[in-house]
């Protein structure tokens, strides 16, 4: 935890990794990684991703990463 954040900054944060770790690393949509790191929302999910890194999921996946389309 970084030194200020609030355990739910905390939290968000960590979800929020993850889910770039999921766009970087599998063929899940950015809709099933948004579930997959709790967001109720998509649109909440993108716009917490956009805040956090800069650019939004769809741009993250689009970056040239590759995936084994297998590991879906």
């Amino acid at each position: 935890m970084h030194l200020n954040e609030t355990p739910s900054a905390f939290y968000l944060r960590l979800r929020l990794e993850k889910a770039r770790q999921l766009l970087r690393q599998t063929g899940m949509s950015v809709l099933e990684v948004s579930i997959a790191c709790g967001f109720e929302s998509a649109s909440y999910f993108t716009r917490s991703y956009r805040a956090r890194f800069a650019r939004c999921p769809r741009e993250e996946r689009r970056s040239g990463v590759r995936h084994d389309p297998a590991e879906h």
